[in-house]
């Protein structure tokens, strides 16, 4: 089986280190870490340094949810400041259905903002490749309305 990944590069008209500080900040996660515009995110618990964890849960708009999160959790793999984070990205709540990949953000300095490059790898098959993307780019959009607000 051959491994998948995604990369998607965006650009914020926001300094680096308000962009970096984004990520590892529960309130700030709380505000912006959603795909939908009617996710929430109930569940928050980051641990920002090197082998500190992170625990995240979404719900979707009550209405038509369970009521029950869908939880990622992870650790943090490497940090340095301002530059680069890698961190391990795990889902599914049974531990057999657990699927570990790895997501690195680059942030560069780039026209007076910055240019993040986000790359998800390890990914088991194309339509996990597709829902990531897709959630990814929920998520970083929602990451540039956080900024400018």
């Amino acid at each position: 089986m051959k491994e998948k990944s995604l990369t998607i590069v965006k650009f914020y008209e926001a300094p680096v280190s308000k962009v970096f500080q984004a990520w590892g900040n529960n309130e700030a996660i709380k505000k912006w870490f959603i795909s939908k515009p009617d996710q929430t995110v109930p569940i928050c618990e980051v641990d920002f340094r090197v082998g500190g964890k992170y625990k995240i849960g979404f719900l979707s708009d009550v209405k038509t949810s369970s009521g029950i999160p869908f939880v990622v959790s992870g650790e943090y793999q490497e940090i340095v400041p301002n530059k680069k984070i890698l961190f391990t990205w795990s889902y599914g709540n049974d531990s057999k259905e657990k699927i570990t990949s790895y997501v690195t953000l680059d942030f560069q300095e780039k026209n007076g903002g910055t240019e993040l490059t986000l790359t998800h790898e390890k990914l088991e098959n194309d339509q996990s490749v597709q829902n990531h993307t897709q959630g990814w780019n929920g998520c970083l959009e929602s990451l540039a309305k956080y900024l400018i607000s």
